[in-house]
């Protein structure tokens, strides 16, 4: 969203202090590695803020994957089918591991995993000791194995609404 007029332009991290991913570096036409790292360090400065929102912009990002350690964190995209954050060719990871951490939400974009490309079971969002998981308004497809998966450590006060996960090598969820 971008509130414009009178010939002002104002993206809501400028009011709101909201964190954008394309100032680290990410783009749709950056290569995996360049926007993993970026949004991997967008994410990081907002963990050690102690809160944030890191928005992802409209667009398919390309990438490797993330790995989400401690919150709370916001991961935001600008839309259910606007954001659309793809699986490399090649990338044996998780799209989004959430390990020992509190507060997390993943909310307004699409995770596309590359279950033809993967050969291990992989899943397009994985949990590690989690407690506060919200995810909302995200469509999960292609992943390896499982759309959502915890077993280790296990995830306790899960909130899921309004997602949509297809076209996965294991279960949709398994907690």
């Amino acid at each position: 969203m971008t509130i414009s007029g009178a010939g002002i332009s104002v993206f809501p991290s400028d009011i709101l202090g909201w964190q954008n991913v394309s100032a680290a570096g990410a783009r749709p036409s950056q290569s995996p590695t360049a926007n993993s790292s970026a949004i991997s360090s967008v994410v990081s400065a907002a963990v050690a803020a102690g809160q944030g929102v890191v928005y992802i912009g409209p667009g398919t990002y390309t990438w490797n994957g993330i790995t989400i350690v401690s919150g709370p964190v916001e991961l935001r995209g600008a839309g259910q089918h606007q954001t659309r954050l793809v699986m490399a060719t090649g990338a044996e990871a998780h799209s989004i591991q959430i390990t020992s951490a509190s507060g997390i939400t993943i909310s307004d974009l699409t995770i596309k995993g590359n279950r033809a490309g993967q050969t291990t079971q992989v899943h397009g969002i994985r949990t590690d000791t989690v407690d506060g998981l919200n995810i909302r308004n995200v469509t999960i497809s292609g992943a390896a194995h499982y759309g959502i998966g915890s077993q280790v450590g296990g995830v306790s006060h899960l909130n899921v609404d309004n997602v949509v996960i297809r076209q996965t090598g294991g279960d949709g969820v398994d907690i």
